[in-house]
C-alpha cells in the first residue's frame, strides 16, 4: 500500500458515512428514488424545493462512482452511450 493511501481510504469512508449514506437514505423519502433540490441546514434536514432534482441525483452518483470510488478502475467515467440504432420515430401529427 502506498504511503498515505490508508489515510485516503479512511477519509473516503468518513465522507461516505457523512454524505453518501444520508443521501441514499433520502432516496426513499420525498420523491421516491430521487434527491430533493435542497434541504434544511439543521437536523432533521427536511427536504425542500423540487423533490425530483436531476442535478442533485447526478451529484450523488458522481460522488459515489467517481470522487469516492474505492478502486482506481472505478474512478474512470463511464463510456459514452451508444447512439440509437434504427430509424427515429417522428412525433404524431397534431
Amino acid at each position: 500500500m502506498v504511503a498515505g493511501a490508508k489515510d485516503t481510504d479512511q477519509v473516503r469512508q468518513e465522507a461516505r458515512r457523512r454524505f453518501i449514506d444520508p443521501l441514499v437514505a433520502h432516496l426513499g423519502t420525498a420523491g421516491l428514488g430521487h434527491v430533493s433540490e435542497i434541504a434544511d441546514a439543521e437536523a432533521p434536514h427536511e427536504p425542500r424545493g423540487c423533490p425530483f432534482q436531476a442535478w442533485s441525483l447526478g451529484e450523488l452518483l458522481r460522488l459515489e462512482r467517481i470522487v469516492l470510488a474505492e478502486e482506481e478502475e472505478e474512478r474512470k467515467p463511464a463510456p459514452p452511450r451508444r447512439e440509437e440504432t434504427g430509424p427515429r420515430r417522428s412525433a404524431p401529427p397534431r
